[in-house]
């Protein structure tokens, strides 16, 4: 029975005392009622619940960061599956939301970030700058191990830092190369840069040697209009802006073919489920009280 319950008379009978102790023990609280019904006494036991809220978690959220694909293949393999889970990545990171569906409660997420190499970075920052030929010639001499145009090493080579850019003569163009006129102290020589090149660069800083991309890039020559100010050269590439992006689908197709292959081992002669991979960003908005399944807003741009 439990402590502190007097029963003077055995005013409370076994069945009402089992159900106390019951309640007791499992820490809960309850309240007795009494009253008289045809001159005889009622005995009521209510007992108190504690208040559940769905939307309070009983630990603290995971939200691991990954630090390459295969971990967030295992990851994912482990804690989510094909038709509740989803990944999104964009040039910043990926993120794979375990239970996608969920109502209530936060999402739980793990996120790979990616990182650009500092190779990269200097061609992007260095990309669409006018140049003047000592730029040009430092820039591409401290790069030369990303040239992949043979062409261009050659004439790059041949440059002197020193020279002067004749202006009174035209720009030459042959329909593959521009050329103008350098003036040394040795003389005057034509120097063809080639419209077009390669070049070979890590795009994340997880790249190794043999995961460099190569990416066509566009040389400008733009001749002055006043005599006083300078040739310039400028690096334009199409490829050169969408490398990240190109790069990151690649990561993400990985992830996307070794959770198929790893599902389709373990649902031998089932239907074979495909993981959800899509390019774009994780975002979620409170929700607004009041509002019944308010929809968290999503952004799919791939970027």
């Amino acid at each position: 029975m439990t402590e502190g319950i007097e029963t003077p008379k055995n005013v409370l009978d076994k069945t009402v005392t089992d159900l106390i102790d019951a309640i007791a023990q499992q820490g809960r609280g309850f309240t007795l009622g009494l009253e008289l019904k045809d001159g005889k006494t009622a005995i009521s036991v209510t007992e108190q619940l504690q208040p559940i809220d769905h939307r309070e978690h009983p630990t603290d959220l995971r939200r691991p960061q990954i630090n390459d694909t295969a971990s967030l293949i295992q990851f994912a393999h482990r804690y989510g599956d094909p038709t509740n889970s989803m990944i999104l990545y964009s040039v910043d990171c990926m993120v794979c939301v375990l239970d996608y569906g969920i109502e209530e409660g936060d999402y739980e997420t793990a996120t790979m970030p990616f990182t650009p190499h500092e190779d990269l970075s200097e061609w992007l920052v260095q990309l669409g700058n006018p140049m003047t030929h000592r730029d040009l010639v430092q820039f591409m001499r401290k790069h030369e191990h990303h040239l992949d145009t043979p062409a261009l090493i050659e004439t790059i080579r041949s440059m002197s830092i020193s020279g002067q850019i004749n202006q009174d003569n035209d720009m030459t163009d042959d329909g593959d190369s521009m050329g103008v006129v350098f003036k040394t102290t040795k003389g005057e020589s034509l120097k063809k840069f080639p419209k077009e090149f390669y070049i070979r660069v890590p795009v994340l800083d997880i790249d190794s040697r043999d995961d460099w991309q190569a990416i066509g890039c566009r040389l400008q020559i733009d001749m002055p209009i006043k005599p006083q100010d300078p040739v310039t050269f400028t690096v334009r590439s199409h490829e050169l802006n969408n490398a990240l992006l190109e790069r990151t689908k690649m990561e993400a197709d990985l992830v996307r073919d070794g959770l198929n292959a790893q599902d389709a081992d373990t649902e031998a002669g089932s239907e074979k489920r495909q993981w959800l991979v899509l390019g774009g960003r994780h975002r979620t908005d409170p929700r607004t009280l009041g509002v019944h399944k308010k929809t968290p807003s999503q952004m799919v741009d791939g970027r």
